[in-house]
């Protein structure tokens, strides 16, 4: 018995906009919560241009020589996550750039939560393992895919397989 995905095939803008739905509703909380709306504003932006990082990938493939490196908007990278501004490490260094910054908890905190709720939605998404949620180990082990078979294909028709 074949499980169906919740969405079927894969298709970008379904998945960009959850993510953009996904940061209104933590930018909204952090406003509920009392957070001024510049700096909700400023954490529902970061929340999606997280994503400029994607335009970096292929750049970075040539410095770091992944030779079998492929952009691919339907499957990803061929499995490779470079991703420079994604991981739950780098969410914490912008948490505390952004509290030296301005020392304010609040604003530092939603910033850090919308950037790990956007990695953990790819992470649900996408068929990386768990150490793949840290830029740093991504880094060590220089990109390379990682296999998860688990929780995959939840939201989208995507496998390990295909990745």
């Amino acid at each position: 018995m074949t499980r169906k995905s919740l969405f079927g095939k894969y298709n970008t803008l379904l998945d960009e906009s959850i993510q953009i739905f996904l940061s209104l509703v933590v930018s909204s909380i952090a406003l509920f919560l009392g957070l001024n709306w510049k700096m909700a504003l400023i954490c529902f932006i970061l929340g999606i241009f997280i994503d400029i990082d994607h335009l970096l990938n292929g750049i970075i493939a040539r410095v770091c020589r992944i030779k079998n490196y492929k952009f691919d908007m339907h499957y990803g990278s061929k499995g490779h996550t470079i991703k420079l501004f994604h991981g739950i490490d780098v969410s914490l260094i912008f948490f505390l750039i952004s509290y030296f910054v301005t020392h304010n908890f609040l604003f530092s905190s939603f910033i850090f939560i919308n950037l790990v709720v956007h990695e953990l939605w790819d992470f649900l998404v996408y068929p990386h393992s768990r150490k793949e949620l840290f830029l740093f180990s991504r880094m060590k082990n220089k990109f390379n895919p990682g296999v998860r078979k688990k929780g995959v294909g939840l939201f989208f028709d995507v496998n390990s397989e295909k990745y």
